[in-house]
């Protein structure tokens, strides 16, 4: 089988893009999943983004890791996808469209810098945890997916394969596991984020819901204002943004996206 795919990446969290509201493609195994975000075999990508027809909006996003399975949502992939659509003509400047968690409101700024609404945050609860040693007050919470934050001094040193590897697979966390974000408070409004990401199973260069879930915990401690400028192991910032009701806390994703390249793969 022959389909067409794009390249896309924001913040350096990077994908394999498939336009499939058309219909054309019924089924892709895990392992084709696994294949293409393959970097020695395959594309090479953090994850798959499957676009597909949906009755009520543009279209609706579905993701994959790297590792074949399904995840609830993407905050990076969210503003590739919206970025790729509108390149095509098929929507304005503000738009609408669903993933498997919510309704995502999006608008495209001048210089392909996309700004997309994320599903509201729950915070779970606060989780004491051993950390280099140490015991840590380490918060957990969901952003459409779910993610641990914990805040150290430590950040260029810290072990985030090993720490990030035993933390994401603990029993509490259930057998999904969890995102395992590793955060330092720097100055004002400014936080670096080093991610070890479930289903791709090591340190991203970037994670665009544990951009926002790390912002969300350090807003709720008054660590912060909106909009907190997040800087991910790429060194691209990502601005996040807050509206809060009251009982709801959003979160937006501001950053750059870019549209790679195109081509045909055979599977």
């Amino acid at each position: 089988m022959k389909f067409n795919f794009t390249k896309v990446e924001g913040s350096g969290n990077d994908f394999i893009l498939i336009d499939n509201r058309k219909g054309n493609i019924s089924y892709l195994t895990k392992r084709v999943k696994r294949k293409l975000c393959s970097r020695k075999k395959g594309v090479g990508a953090d994850g798959i983004l499957i676009l597909e027809k949906d009755y009520n909006f543009p279209f609706l996003m579905r993701y994959y890791n790297a590792d074949g399975g399904e995840a609830e949502m993407c905050g990076n992939g969210a503003r590739c996808a919206a970025l790729y659509v509108y390149s095509k003509g098929f929507v304005s400047r503000k738009f609408s469209f669903r993933s498997k968690s919510s309704t995502h409101n999006v608008e495209i700024l001048k210089a392909n810098f996309v700004k997309v609404e994320l599903p509201p945050c729950e915070f779970k609860r606060k989780i004491r945890l051993k950390i280099e040693g140490k015991p840590s007050d380490c918060f957990f919470l969901k952003v459409g997916v779910p993610h641990i934050v914990i805040f150290t001094e430590n950040i260029e040193k810290i072990d985030v394969l090993t720490i990030g590897k035993r933390v994401r697979n603990l029993k509490i966390f259930g057998p999904q596991g969890t995102n395992v974000n590793f955060v330092r408070k720097d100055e004002k409004n400014r936080l670096t984020v080093r991610t070890y990401e479930r289903g791709i199973e090591t340190e991203t260069l970037s994670c665009g819901t544990g951009a926002a879930a790390s912002s969300a915990v350090a807003y709720r401690g008054k660590m912060v204002n909106s909009p907190v400028y997040v800087i991910p192991k790429s060194g691209e910032s990502i601005k996040v943004f807050f509206t809060e009701t009251k009982s709801k806390l959003i979160p937006y994703l501001l950053a750059k996206t870019h549209i790679v390249f195109s081509g045909t793969v055979e599977v």
